[in-house]
């Protein structure tokens, strides 16, 4: 029990400091941006604009057949995301639809 409340602790010491972590952050480019306006530099201003307005970064997010196995080729994750898309949507769509949309893709 006491490890339990240890580490609801910490936890909450982590998020407090992600928190005032990204506030500083924030803080920091809008004065980065105030700068590069008062001073006519529009490409920083841009850049810090486009920071700050972005909310999400492309990943590579892993793909997993679906016995839950790692998949690593660019092959055999389009055929998993076309066996994804026919389990979603199985009655507008047919297996050689996807056969051929596999080999667009490569």
């Amino acid at each position: 029990m006491r490890a339990h409340a240890e580490y609801a602790e910490a936890n909450k010491d982590v998020k407090r400091s992600v928190r005032t972590d990204k506030i500083k952050y924030i803080e920091d480019l809008a004065k980065e941006s105030e700068t590069a306006a008062s001073q006519h530099n529009m490409k920083t201003l841009y850049d810090t604009t486009k920071q700050m307005s972005s909310r999400f970064k492309a990943s590579n997010h892993q793909i997993k057949d679906l016995n839950g196995r790692l998949l690593t080729t660019t092959e055999d994750q389009n055929k998993r995301w076309v066996e994804h898309s026919f389990l979603i949507d199985p009655l507008q769509r047919t297996p050689q639809h996807y056969h051929l949309q596999t080999k667009n893709l490569t």
